[in-house]
């Protein structure tokens, strides 16, 4: 086939879309979409942090970590974080932005069993509580303990092995220096991510971590 002949099908066959007028929100899945969403919401983010509700680590303000828009609010009091809700309150309905109030919640870390009720409002709703909380894929329990978090990791962990041993990484499978590359690669990242938030390990959790290190044993 010649280049002129290519080129002819390929124009014909080449077609687009009517334009499309974006007016509110970004591509979802898009690379930069994260980052416009950021710069556009960023006058809030400052407007939490300069409120002075949000917690502090020693002099660091940390009272509102967020992610595209997953947003997270941090007081050290009811009051504090009453405080922060109006202000993102006041920025959506000000710039005509919507928070889905039944995908929001409220968590009180406490030691105690059961901790103390505290109503929080997003306008005129209450948003609900909860004895957890997701955040960027990390699991906070209200009793800060890290049973259920450190389970949670060690099952991905598990799931992400047996995949892959499943296609072969064995001994009997692909080279044993690849099988341990992809073990450190993509199995262990698995299971620590998180990590820099576990603390207070118990003799429990860290025998369960030990085990499931063994577990690549039973394929040798």
């Amino acid at each position: 086939m010649s280049y002129e002949k290519l080129k002819c099908i390929i124009q014909t066959s080449y077609s687009t879309s009517d334009v499309i007028d974006v007016r509110r929100g970004v591509r979802q899945g898009g690379v930069l979409s994260t980052f416009y969403y950021l710069a556009y919401i960023d006058e809030l983010l400052q407007l939490l942090e300069s409120s002075g509700y949000g917690a502090k680590l020693e002099s660091l303000p940390c009272g509102n970590p967020t992610f595209a828009d997953d947003l997270t609010l941090i007081g050290v009091t009811p009051y504090n974080l009453q405080k922060l809700t109006d202000i993102v309150y006041t920025y959506c309905t000000t710039w005509n932005m919507q928070i889905n109030v039944n995908k929001s919640n409220v968590v009180v870390f406490s030691t105690r069993r059961n901790p103390p009720k505290i109503n929080i409002l997003y306008g005129s709703d209450y948003i609900e509580q909860s004895k957890s909380s997701e955040h960027l894929g990390i699991s906070q329990e209200s009793n800060l303990k890290l049973n259920n978090r450190i389970e949670q990791r060690i099952q991905k962990g598990k799931n992400a092995f047996y995949a892959m041993a499943g296609l072969g990484i064995h001994p009997q499978g692909v080279n044993p220096l690849v099988s341990c590359d992809l073990y450190k690669k993509v199995v262990m990242p698995t299971v620590l991510y998180g990590a820099e938030l576990w603390n207070n390990l118990t003799q429990t959790d860290i025998s369960k971590i030990n085990i499931f290190q063994h577990i690549p044993a039973f394929y040798r």
